[in-house]
């Protein structure tokens, strides 16, 4: 049985992190991996949820909270989004639960007195939820329905109308599905592997990968091993676009997690990966340890690279961007992410391109990919480098996908140097 209070609890240091600047991803592995199963499910769906529908949970809570809601300690808005996401959302807990293990959380984190408040708030909440269900009409703004920020919904509503920009805010607020790549293994194989371990599974319609049933990655059968990466389809597909020929010299500049690398070192290329930051690099060597791919290893800034000119045939540059094509994997990143740091990530992505290029072979290419869905990080990005760079010119379309039922938003372009 889940012990209620150490997974809302989880929850919510998931949440302060998330507050204090870690990714979701980080901050869930670092409070679910002392947590049993059924714990660690519970957890990081109530945390994800809340920052799925954060605008929503608190235009419940706010007509309840005679104080002035802004006020309030964040630990306690928090813990209000903990109980009210369960009630609203949750049909497998109780609500007499939901507000009780909430109350609980209260006295150990913001004392008696908050935890009053919650007892009061939750308890009136949840006597109202059935009849608010039933009388509730949906809210107008797409802002508040969907949990997302205005100005980046408006944004999306002038670059993709408002049709297809709902088609996002949905896709968004929806579990995204675990997709494996092989690695140490063929498709075939590991579709064999988890065949004799009764996992059931079945193929990506939007491109290449398995989806196994859901689990928890680490269970799964050739984990350990290498069989195989966790990797969107759109991502393989990226890999694919690159069309990189066995024997080419390849600079994956950066590399981390690693998942392409993987990729890359499978189509038979000398492959050098790199990273600047030393946490991600630790994700990069991990994974290629694990998969026992042929790479070769090195901690660089690809701004004050090590590499001689006109070296490498394949430089594959998956720049840092606004990662608007990955929300779903991503619930902390709407609120994380603003119309300066777009700015910023364009800037950087303009000075790794111009720092970079140097070192292609002529005949040789860059591959560049974003999982982005913003405009000026992609082909207008990509355009302002070759008005520039004369000796660079596109071999074909570029590759853009739009978020939905086949799988994260994402683009690269290839582009080849005379």
């Amino acid at each position: 049985m889940v012990d209620a209070c150490d997974a809302r609890g989880a929850a919510l240091q998931i949440l302060r992190k998330v507050r204090h600047g870690a990714t979701f991803g980080g901050a869930r592995d670092a409070e679910l991996s002392g947590l049993g199963d059924a714990e660690r499910r519970l957890a990081h769906e109530i945390a994800a949820g809340v920052l799925r529908n954060r605008t929503r949970l608190d235009s419940q809570l706010k007509p309840l909270v005679t104080a002035p809601w802004e006020r309030l300690p964040a630990d306690l808005k928090d813990i209000l989004r903990i109980g009210t996401y369960q009630i609203d959302t949750l049909d497998r807990v109780p609500g007499h639960a939901a507000v009780n293990t909430s109350v609980e959380l209260a006295k150990k984190t913001v004392g008696a007195k908050s935890s009053s408040l919650v007892n009061a708030v939750l308890r009136r909440l949840h006597r109202n939820f059935q009849q608010r269900k039933e009388l509730a009409t949906p809210p107008d703004s797409l802002a508040d329905q969907f949990s997302h920020p205005q100005w980046l919904i408006d944004r999306w509503e002038r670059t993709f109308g408002r049709d297809k920009t709902r088609e996002l805010l949905e896709h968004n607020n929806r579990k995204p599905q675990l997709v494996l790549q092989p690695a140490k293994l063929s498709a075939q194989e590991l579709c064999d592997l988890l065949e004799q371990h009764s996992v059931t599974y079945h193929t990506a319609s939007g491109g290449p990968g398995i989806i196994p049933k859901e689990t928890r990655v680490g269970d799964l059968p050739g984990f350990a091993d290498g069989a195989f990466v966790v990797q969107d389809p759109t991502q393989a597909l990226i890999i694919e676009f690159a069309e990189v020929s066995p024997g080419d010299v390849v600079w994956d500049a950066c590399a981390a997690p690693g998942g392409k690398t993987v990729g890359l070192a499978r189509l038979g290329a000398r492959v050098i990966a790199t990273d600047a930051s030393q946490p991600r690099f630790k994700q990069l060597r991990e994974t290629i340890y694990r998969t026992s791919a042929d790479v070769e290893l090195m901690i660089a800034d690809a701004e004050a690279h090590p590499f001689r000119e006109q070296s490498v045939d394949v430089l594959f540059l998956d720049v840092p961007c606004s990662g608007t094509g990955v929300m779903a994997r991503h619930p902390d990143a709407r609120w994380q992410l603003n119309p300066k740091r777009i700015e910023a990530l364009i800037r950087q992505q303009e000075r790794l391109l111009q720092a970079t290029w140097p070192v292609v072979r002529p005949g040789g290419c860059i591959v560049y990919s974003t999982c982005s869905i913003e405009d000026e990080e992609n082909t207008a990005q990509i355009d302002n480098f070759l008005r520039s760079h004369a000796q660079f010119a596109r071999v074909k379309s570029d590759l853009f996908r739009f978020p939905g039922p086949n799988g994260d938003g994402g683009y690269a372009a290839k582009i080849v140097r005379s």
